[in-house]
């Protein structure tokens, strides 16, 4: 090991890290359970059960050579697909039980285990680190070595980011994405190759996670004040982007015969979490009785309208009203928005180590005797959660440190202005994160937002080691 450089040495370590921690979640959670006559996959629920299912439909529908894409586009459009040409090429089936791949219960799926998930996982480990690594290079071209080799460090051991690549949640691919992203958008030659590529992956990430719409805008707005000629780039970003979004929208058209390109989660979000905390407000009510008149309107919606839940075109027809009555409701309770919206966001910026292995440990859908879910009496998650509030706690003095050091470079003009554009552009990003899902109070939504983090928790750590070095001189 002595004759491996450092950069060697670190993503050596992080990826024998990632690739150990996927082994051991497969070996202990890759299992099928019986929770109320129905059998549970510990690593395959909600979100990443609906990805699984949507691949197993694609494979069947090559399988009968029938239309690839048949089902509603209700959440993200290409982790289904990942997963899909992962087991195609894997030659691995993903349900146990096939048939039930024909009936409407879907909760009689069963879903196989020791079916190459620990390979899976390694291929978002190894993408992972390729683009880290390639990140890294670019930065050589506007950072110190030591400050590059830092962050490259807590890119590829720090668990609130890594531990994502052990599961199927979207976040891996995603931030593999991200990563690719910033490289591109900070080369310092680029033709209109290296823009067509920003807007194809700006188009990818929309794909693999809808709250990427508007991520275009803190990208364009570093390209105004970075790049000479302004328009080309943008142009052609935006161009190779929409590719991207019309194929998207082709797809829903050729299965439903309506063009759209917003998943239906997107649009129903609001209604589920929001609405209910502002009809509080606004009517002056419990939040049982929020819930009760949340659905008493969406009742008398399906009753006005005729609408027939079987079709996907009436489903549409509700999921917009729901949009517009989300929207109208935020508009005339402001403030009432802005105060939830603040307190969620407290929530989501909760650096969580523990997200993936509390999915697969507790069962959200599962209460106690007083009706009561794990987060509310569980030891073990307040545990948990209580050594995530101190993580967080550290983590985010040391930025804020590495902050001040920054302004205080800049005051004392020790700093590139170019840094200083970089450092404004990882702001940009964070606070779009936050402004489009805070609001969730969700941590693993912030997780895109630590990788623009880490570049001011490597200024605190070095400044922090300078101080020292200095007092102990002393």
């Amino acid at each position: 090991m002595k004759y491996l450089s450092n950069l060697t040495k670190i993503i050596l370590l992080g990826f024998i890290i990632n690739l150990t921690a996927s082994i051991l979640y497969v070996k202990n959670f890759d299992q099928n359970i019986i929770v109320e006559n129905t059998y549970k996959n510990q690593m395959i629920k909600a979100d990443i059960a609906y990805y699984n299912l949507n691949a197993a439909k694609i494979l069947n529908n090559l399988k009968n050579k029938e239309k690839i894409f048949n089902q509603e586009y209700y959440r993200s459009f290409l982790p289904q697909i990942i997963i899909a040409t992962y087991y195609k090429i894997i030659n691995r089936e993903i349900i146990e039980n096939q048939y039930s791949l024909d009936l409407e219960k879907e909760k009689e799926i069963i879903f196989k285990t020791n079916n190459g998930k620990t390979g899976f996982f390694f291929l978002q480990i190894l993408i992972y680190f390729i683009s880290v690594y390639a990140f890294y290079k670019v930065l050589l071209n506007h950072f110190p070595k030591k400050y590059s080799l830092l962050v490259l460090g807590l890119l590829t051991i720090e668990p609130t980011i890594n531990q994502y690549h052990s599961s199927f949640f979207t976040e891996s691919i995603y931030i593999s994405l991200m990563i690719v992203l910033l490289s591109l958008t900070l080369l310092k030659k680029k033709n209109y190759k290296i823009f067509v590529s920003m807007g194809l992956l700006l188009g990818l990430m929309y794909a693999q996670r809808s709250i990427s719409i508007g991520l275009f805008l803190p990208i364009i707005i570093f390209l105004i004040i970075t790049e000479k000629k302004k328009l080309i780039p943008i142009i052609t970003i935006m161009i190779s982007m929409m590719i991207v979004i019309l194929f998207i929208g082709t797809i829903n058209y050729k299965r439903s015969g309506i063009f759209y390109t917003t998943s239906y989660q997107s649009k129903t979000g609001f209604f589920r979490y929001v609405v209910p905390y502002l009809l509080t407000k606004e009517k002056d009510i419990s939040g049982i009785e929020a819930r009760k008149l949340r659905e008493k309107i969406k009742n008398k919606w399906i009753d006005e309208h005729q609408l027939n839940l079987n079709l996907e075109i009436d489903r549409l027809k509700l999921y917009e009203l729901k949009k517009e009555y989300s929207l109208g409701l935020i508009r005339n309770n402001f403030f009432s928005f802005i105060k939830y919206h603040s307190w969620k966001t407290l929530q989501t910026i909760i650096l969580d180590p523990f997200q993936v292995f509390k999915e697969y440990f507790f069962d959200k859908s599962q209460k106690n005797d007083k009706g009561q879910r794990y987060w509310e009496y569980d030891k073990n998650y307040k545990k948990l959660f209580l050594i995530s509030i101190i993580y967080s706690f550290f983590i985010y003095i040391i930025s804020f440190i590495g902050l001040l050091k920054i302004l205080k470079d800049f005051q004392k003009k020790n700093i590139n202005f170019h840094q200083i554009k970089i450092f404004f552009l990882f702001t940009l990003m964070i606070l779009y994160f936050l402004g489009i899902s805070g609001w969730i109070g969700n941590p693993r939504y912030f997780t895109p937002c630590t990788i623009f983090l880490f570049f001011f928790t490597a200024e605190g750590i070095l400044s922090i080691k300078n101080f020292l070095k200095k007092r102990l001189c002393i």
